[in-house]
Protein backbone atom coordinates (compact mmCIF):
# COMPACT_ATOMS: atom_id res chain seq x y z
CA UNK A 1 0.00 0.00 0.00
CA UNK A 2 1.53 3.32 -1.05
CA UNK A 3 2.42 6.17 1.25
CA UNK A 4 -0.20 8.61 0.00
CA UNK A 5 -2.82 5.94 -0.66
CA UNK A 6 -2.54 4.94 3.00
CA UNK A 7 -5.63 6.81 4.22
CA UNK A 8 -6.18 6.90 7.93
CA UNK A 9 -9.96 6.70 8.23
CA UNK A 10 -9.78 7.37 11.95
CA UNK A 11 -7.77 10.57 11.48
CA UNK A 12 -9.99 11.81 8.65
CA UNK A 13 -13.05 11.13 10.78
CA UNK A 14 -11.49 12.80 13.83
CA UNK A 15 -10.60 15.94 11.87
CA UNK A 16 -14.07 16.03 10.35
CA UNK A 17 -15.69 16.11 13.79
CA UNK A 18 -14.17 19.56 14.30
CA UNK A 19 -16.34 20.82 11.43
CA UNK A 20 -16.01 22.14 7.91
CA UNK A 21 -13.05 24.33 8.93
CA UNK A 22 -10.85 21.23 8.78
CA UNK A 23 -12.53 19.51 5.82
CA UNK A 24 -9.70 20.03 3.32
CA UNK A 25 -7.11 19.09 5.95
CA UNK A 26 -9.08 15.95 6.85
CA UNK A 27 -9.19 14.74 3.26
CA UNK A 28 -5.69 15.84 2.26
CA UNK A 29 -2.69 16.42 4.49
CA UNK A 30 -4.20 14.96 7.65
CA UNK A 31 -3.79 11.33 6.54
CA UNK A 32 -0.29 12.07 5.21
CA UNK A 33 0.82 13.51 8.56
CA UNK A 34 -0.88 10.63 10.35
CA UNK A 35 1.13 8.14 8.30
CA UNK A 36 4.39 9.91 9.16
CA UNK A 37 3.61 10.06 12.88
CA UNK A 38 2.39 6.45 13.01
CA UNK A 39 5.08 4.71 10.97
CA UNK A 40 7.99 7.04 11.78
CA UNK A 41 7.36 8.09 15.40
CA UNK A 42 10.64 9.98 15.80
CA UNK A 43 9.65 12.22 12.91
CA UNK A 44 6.22 12.60 14.47
CA UNK A 45 7.75 13.73 17.75
CA UNK A 46 10.02 16.18 15.94
CA UNK A 47 7.04 17.53 14.03
CA UNK A 48 5.12 18.02 17.26
CA UNK A 49 8.00 19.92 18.83
CA UNK A 50 8.37 22.12 15.76
CA UNK A 51 4.63 22.82 15.77
CA UNK A 52 4.75 23.81 19.44
CA UNK A 53 7.59 26.27 18.85
CA UNK A 54 6.13 27.63 15.62
CA UNK A 55 2.56 28.09 16.84
CA UNK A 56 3.89 29.75 19.98
CA UNK A 57 6.08 32.07 17.88
CA UNK A 58 3.14 33.28 15.78
CA UNK A 59 0.79 33.62 18.75
CA UNK A 60 -1.60 30.71 18.13
CA UNK A 61 -0.43 28.91 21.28
CA UNK A 62 0.75 30.36 24.57
CA UNK A 63 4.28 29.45 25.76
CA UNK A 64 3.01 26.71 28.08
CA UNK A 65 0.62 25.16 25.56
CA UNK A 66 1.09 22.09 23.37
CA UNK A 67 -0.26 21.13 19.95
CA UNK A 68 -1.38 17.70 21.21
CA UNK A 69 -3.25 19.40 24.03
CA UNK A 70 -4.86 21.67 21.44
CA UNK A 71 -5.98 18.61 19.50
CA UNK A 72 -7.41 16.86 22.55
CA UNK A 73 -9.34 19.94 23.60
CA UNK A 74 -10.68 20.48 20.08
CA UNK A 75 -11.89 16.88 19.84
CA UNK A 76 -13.62 16.85 23.21
CA UNK A 77 -15.09 20.33 22.80
CA UNK A 78 -16.53 19.41 19.40
CA UNK A 79 -18.62 16.74 21.11
CA UNK A 80 -20.26 19.58 23.05
CA UNK A 81 -20.84 21.67 19.93
CA UNK A 82 -17.80 23.91 20.35
CA UNK A 83 -16.39 24.15 16.83
CA UNK A 84 -14.69 26.93 14.83
CA UNK A 85 -17.92 27.66 12.92
CA UNK A 86 -19.56 28.81 16.15
CA UNK A 87 -17.15 31.75 16.47
CA UNK A 88 -16.56 34.83 14.34
CA UNK A 89 -12.97 35.04 15.54
CA UNK A 90 -10.47 32.17 15.78
CA UNK A 91 -8.95 33.62 18.96
CA UNK A 92 -12.36 33.35 20.64
CA UNK A 93 -12.54 29.70 19.60
CA UNK A 94 -9.11 28.96 21.06
CA UNK A 95 -10.06 30.76 24.26
CA UNK A 96 -13.16 28.56 24.50
CA UNK A 97 -10.91 25.52 24.12
CA UNK A 98 -8.66 26.79 26.90
CA UNK A 99 -11.67 27.11 29.19
CA UNK A 100 -13.10 23.71 28.27
CA UNK A 101 -12.85 21.09 31.01
CA UNK A 102 -11.12 17.98 29.71
CA UNK A 103 -12.54 14.56 30.55
CA UNK A 104 -9.43 12.54 31.54
CA UNK A 105 -11.17 9.22 30.83
CA UNK A 106 -11.82 10.23 27.23
CA UNK A 107 -8.30 11.59 26.90
CA UNK A 108 -6.58 8.40 28.06
CA UNK A 109 -8.43 6.39 25.41
CA UNK A 110 -7.07 8.51 22.58
CA UNK A 111 -3.64 8.03 21.00
CA UNK A 112 -1.02 10.74 20.58
CA UNK A 113 -1.10 10.58 16.77
CA UNK A 114 -4.76 11.56 16.71
CA UNK A 115 -4.16 14.40 19.15
CA UNK A 116 -1.15 15.62 17.18
CA UNK A 117 -2.75 15.56 13.75
CA UNK A 118 -5.97 17.22 14.87
CA UNK A 119 -3.88 19.84 16.68
CA UNK A 120 -1.94 20.46 13.47
CA UNK A 121 -5.22 20.82 11.59
CA UNK A 122 -6.56 23.36 14.07
CA UNK A 123 -3.21 25.16 14.01
CA UNK A 124 -3.26 25.29 10.20
CA UNK A 125 -6.77 26.72 10.25
CA UNK A 126 -5.68 29.32 12.80
CA UNK A 127 -2.74 30.36 10.63
CA UNK A 128 -5.02 30.73 7.61
CA UNK A 129 -7.35 32.95 9.62
CA UNK A 130 -4.53 34.98 11.13
CA UNK A 131 -2.88 35.65 7.77
CA UNK A 132 -6.14 35.90 5.81
CA UNK A 133 -5.35 33.25 3.20
CA UNK A 134 -7.54 30.68 1.45
CA UNK A 135 -8.84 27.71 3.46
CA UNK A 136 -6.52 24.74 3.13
CA UNK A 137 -3.68 26.79 1.63
CA UNK A 138 -1.39 26.33 4.64
CA UNK A 139 -2.12 22.68 5.41
CA UNK A 140 1.26 21.63 3.98
CA UNK A 141 3.24 24.16 6.01
CA UNK A 142 4.43 21.30 8.24
CA UNK A 143 6.12 19.33 5.47
CA UNK A 144 9.21 21.49 4.87
CA UNK A 145 10.45 21.28 8.48
CA UNK A 146 9.82 17.52 8.39
CA UNK A 147 11.78 17.10 5.15
CA UNK A 148 14.69 19.43 6.00
CA UNK A 149 14.57 20.51 9.65
CA UNK A 150 18.12 21.87 9.67
CA UNK A 151 17.22 24.51 7.09
CA UNK A 152 13.50 25.15 7.57
CA UNK A 153 13.68 26.39 11.13
CA UNK A 154 10.97 28.21 13.07
CA UNK A 155 12.50 31.59 12.22
CA UNK A 156 12.75 30.86 8.50
CA UNK A 157 9.27 29.39 8.29
CA UNK A 158 7.97 32.44 10.14
CA UNK A 159 9.69 34.71 7.60
CA UNK A 160 8.15 32.80 4.71
CA UNK A 161 4.72 32.95 6.31
CA UNK A 162 4.88 36.63 7.24
CA UNK A 163 5.84 37.52 3.66
CA UNK A 164 3.17 35.34 2.06
CA UNK A 165 5.58 32.88 0.43
CA UNK A 166 3.95 29.64 1.58
CA UNK A 167 0.75 29.77 -0.45
CA UNK A 168 2.02 27.48 -3.22
CA UNK A 169 1.54 23.73 -3.38
CA UNK A 170 4.37 22.65 -1.09
CA UNK A 171 3.23 19.04 -1.10
CA UNK A 172 3.32 18.74 -4.91
CA UNK A 173 6.66 20.55 -4.93
CA UNK A 174 8.22 17.99 -2.59
CA UNK A 175 6.67 15.21 -4.66
CA UNK A 176 8.25 16.84 -7.74
CA UNK A 177 4.85 17.03 -9.38
CA UNK A 178 4.63 20.80 -9.86
CA UNK A 179 5.00 22.23 -13.34
CA UNK A 180 8.35 23.87 -14.04
CA UNK A 181 6.70 27.29 -14.00
CA UNK A 182 4.94 26.79 -10.67
CA UNK A 183 8.09 25.32 -9.10
CA UNK A 184 10.12 28.29 -10.33
CA UNK A 185 7.64 30.78 -8.88
CA UNK A 186 7.68 29.03 -5.52
CA UNK A 187 11.49 28.94 -5.43
CA UNK A 188 11.81 32.59 -6.43
CA UNK A 189 9.22 33.65 -3.87
CA UNK A 190 11.08 31.86 -1.10
CA UNK A 191 14.34 33.38 -2.31
CA UNK A 192 12.82 36.87 -2.09
CA UNK A 193 11.91 36.20 1.53
CA UNK A 194 15.05 34.44 2.76
CA UNK A 195 18.12 35.33 0.70
CA UNK A 196 20.35 37.90 2.42
CA UNK A 197 18.31 37.46 5.56
CA UNK A 198 17.56 34.59 7.94
CA UNK A 199 21.17 33.44 7.46
CA UNK A 200 20.62 32.43 3.81
CA UNK A 201 23.49 33.81 1.75
CA UNK A 202 22.38 33.00 -1.80
CA UNK A 203 19.66 31.58 -4.00
CA UNK A 204 21.88 28.59 -4.59
CA UNK A 205 21.86 27.81 -0.86
CA UNK A 206 18.07 27.96 -0.81
CA UNK A 207 17.71 25.83 -3.93
CA UNK A 208 20.09 23.24 -2.48
CA UNK A 209 17.99 23.15 0.70
CA UNK A 210 14.83 22.64 -1.34
CA UNK A 211 16.47 19.85 -3.34
CA UNK A 212 17.52 18.19 -0.10
CA UNK A 213 13.99 18.55 1.26
CA UNK A 214 12.53 16.87 -1.81
CA UNK A 215 15.12 14.06 -1.68
CA UNK A 216 14.45 13.54 2.01
CA UNK A 217 10.70 13.56 1.41
CA UNK A 218 11.04 10.71 -1.05
CA UNK A 219 13.15 8.80 1.48
CA UNK A 220 10.46 9.35 4.12
CA UNK A 221 7.89 8.14 1.61
CA UNK A 222 9.89 4.96 0.93
CA UNK A 223 10.50 4.28 4.63
CA UNK A 224 6.82 4.63 5.51
CA UNK A 225 5.83 2.50 2.53
CA UNK A 226 8.26 -0.27 3.53
CA UNK A 227 7.02 -0.30 7.13
CA UNK A 228 3.45 -0.43 5.90
CA UNK A 229 4.26 -3.59 3.92
CA UNK A 230 5.78 -5.41 6.89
Amino acid sequence: MGFISFVSTAISSACSTIGSALSSFASGLGPVLSTIATHLPKLGEALGQFANNFLQAVGILKPDEDVKQLGERALQAAQDGITPEEFDDFDDYVEALRNFEIDPDKAKNRNDVERLVVGLGVGSFGLEKKFDVAPGSLSAIWLLPVANPEFFTVNRMDSLLQQGKLSGDVFSYLERKLSAGDAYRMEEGMADALVNSSGVESKEALFAALDKASDNWHSINDSADNIDKE
